[in-house]
Parts: structure tokens; sequence; C-alpha cells
């Protein structure tokens, strides 16, 4: 049984989703201009924000989540890590967008139109599902 289950996991392995997940404010603004989809902005402390960690393991890093995404958003990633260094550079045009953006914590997820203006955001993600997820999406994409 042990020796089906180690074949099966090297026949099988783990689907693991690849997104593409930008960290360029402007090029993601032309690219949800060329697309006419909405940016989703994730602002994550991604090596110290456990509820960062859950979101990505939980709802980003699945295949309903993918294909959701692939057809309908831009995805924006902007990291506030504690342990690793980015870029002098990269670190600071996050700082101006989450400034911009008045970010107080994380996780937060902002649902940006093509022209830079907030539809509405998402703090606290109450989402344990990747449906869920997508439902509180829709939910902001279209109020009135």
């Amino acid at each position: 049984m042990v020796v089906a289950l180690g074949v099966a996991w090297f026949v099988f392995p783990p689907q693991v989703i690849q997104l593409v997940w930008g960290t360029s404010y402007p090029a993601a603004l032309a690219a949800a201009k060329q697309a006419g989809r909405p940016i989703l902005a994730d602002f994550t402390g991604s090596d110290f924000c456990a509820p960062c960690q859950r979101l990505e393991r939980e709802i980003f890093n699945t295949p309903a989540f993918a294909a959701y995404a692939a057809t309908n958003l831009v995805l924006l990633r902007l990291d506030f890590p504690v342990w690793k260094e980015l870029p002098k550079a990269l670190a600071e045009s996050n700082q101006a967008l989450s400034d911009q953006f008045k970010v107080e914590g994380y996780p937060t997820l902002i649902l940006i139109n093509p022209e830079g203006k907030e539809l509405g955001r998402m703090t606290e993600i109450l989402a344990s599902t990747p449906a869920e997820f997508i439902r509180e999406v829709e939910k902001i994409l279209h109020k009135p």
C-alpha cells in the first residue's frame, strides 16, 4: 500500500498552480486597460502574516481561483516582508501604493478599475473556499 501511494505521488504529483502576479502598478494598469479587466492588488506580508499565507495556500493556489483570475483579473502583488529584503525601487513603489490606497494592515485586497479607481477592498478575509472568495470579489465588481 505504501509503495502504491509512493508510485501514485510520483506519477500524479500534486498540482502546483502558477499564477502570474505582477509587481509593477503601471504595468498592471496597462494590462488592465488592454484586457478590460480590473486589477486585484494583494497587499501582503508574505513572510510573517499568517492570514496572508493562508489566503495564498487555500485560495490563490487553487485551480478554481487560477481559472477565475485568468479570465477576470489582472493580478498585482505588493509585498511588505519583514525577513527578506526587496529591491529598493520595488519596496519604495510598494510603499507609495500603500500610502496612496491608505492600506492599514495585511492582507488588504483592493480591486482597481483600469483607470486606477478603487472599486472596493477586502481587509478581513472570511472566505474559506475559492468559491466563497470569488463570490466576494464578484459582489465588489458588480455593486451598484
